[in-house]
């Protein structure tokens, strides 16, 4: 089966006053192109602390986890 996109924008919408304002928000996609219009919304409904994954989850079994501790690479 091939893949299919969706557009998630009418449900960011539909949920963005869920969201609170005053914590973080990571959003996230399979590839990371689809989060620059996350962006817009957010930035656009007053969000100020608003990350997001570079690469997407593509790029997840290559990403570090900050002050995770180090893997055990012996073998």
């Amino acid at each position: 089966m091939g893949e299919q996109q969706r557009d998630l924008t009418p449900l960011l919408r539909k949920c963005i006053n869920d969201l609170p304002k005053d914590k973080a928000i990571f959003a996230f996609c399979k590839i990371s192109p689809r989060y620059n219009e996350a962006q817009t919304i957010l930035d656009g409904e007053g969000y100020k602390d608003v990350k997001f994954m570079d690469g997407g989850t593509e790029a997840w079994p290559h990403a570090v986890v900050v002050g995770a501790p180090p893997a055990n690479r012996s073998s």
